[in-house]
């Protein structure tokens, strides 16, 4: 998967778990458009980052046990022409910028 796909799941699924709006377990899955064992996979790797998601059977959905804010940044930082001349021996590189990608299908990154 690439970086930016798994980005967005991950705001889509931190934007539906913020408002208690998942549904069980097949259901939230279907929604990020992945297999069951692949939500809990997901899920785990989320609690890793520190995101403490459980599920509730009463209200059936999965939701944050403490409030969660969910910040996705990257640094690029500009180089001047002495130090890109240092790492690329001269050639001009081309800047991606994120933003510009967001929205955008997997084929715009092969």
């Amino acid at each position: 998967m690439s970086l930016h796909n798994h980005l967005m799941r991950l705001q889509q699924a931190d934007s539906l778990i913020q408002r208690k709006a998942t549904g069980n377990a097949m259901s939230f899955a279907k929604k990020l458009n992945l297999s069951r064992s692949m939500l809990y996979e997901f899920l785990d790797e989320m609690k890793k980052l520190g995101c403490p998601v459980k599920y509730s059977r009463q209200e059936k959905t999965f939701y944050y046990t403490e409030p969660v804010k969910l910040t996705l940044d990257l640094f690029v930082k500009e180089m001047d022409k002495r130090e890109l001349k240092k790492i690329t021996g001269g050639k001009n590189l081309k800047v991606l910028h994120l933003s510009d990608y967001i929205g955008q299908t997997d084929n715009n990154f092969t």
